[in-house]
């Protein structure tokens, strides 16, 4: 199996990363903050849109970083192999799931029952405000840096009130 070196970013405190840990792909994948949730196994094209990122950043969760890579249909198949072995699911999601957004809904969707129309256009919503955040602080413009911040955080928190009632339902029935 493939091995990948990455460098950890601590939750908390100071953000440098620790030295460098080479281990196999199936043990780096698991480690991806929030990547398996559900214990379901992407499939190639998010896996391959998360590992060319070379970084996965979690904030307060921690993350990790690493040299941008992708794998092959073969190296998928014997990465999916292994984490079946570990516990994990492989399930094909619709075809409309391309990216890591997609797959991030179609999830939430298949285990949580959340309605995949309403919340794509809620994160996509956020993501705009984001955006635009992002770009007015790299043009120098704190007016509106600071404006479309708060309208990120107002799409954040629709986000955020649309989803927890499936979260908790589901957390419900864990018990």
């Amino acid at each position: 199996m493939k091995t990948i070196t990455c460098r950890y970013l601590p939750p908390v405190g100071p953000r440098d990363p620790s030295d460098p840990v080479t281990k196999p792909l199936a043990d780096f994948v698991r480690e991806i903050p929030y990547f398996l949730t559900f214990d379901l196994i992407p499939p190639l094209s998010v896996m391959n849109e998360e590992f060319r990122s070379g970084e996965d950043d979690a904030g307060m969760s921690g993350g990790c970083m690493w040299e941008p890579f992708v794998i092959t249909q073969d190296e998928f198949d014997e990465l999916v192999q292994e984490l079946q072995n570990r516990g994990m699911r492989s399930v094909e999601p619709p075809q409309w799931v391309k990216d890591k957004t997609d797959w991030h809904i179609w999830k939430f969707e298949y285990e949580l029952g959340v309605p995949s129309e309403e919340h794509e256009r809620l994160s996509r919503e956020e993501e705009k405000w984001r955006q635009l955040s992002k770009h007015a602080e790299e043009a120098g413009d704190q007016d509106r840096m600071i404006e479309y911040h708060l309208k990120a955080v107002e799409a954040g928190q629709a986000l955020a009130s649309f989803v927890s009632p499936y979260i908790e339902q589901y957390r419900a029935k864990q018990k």
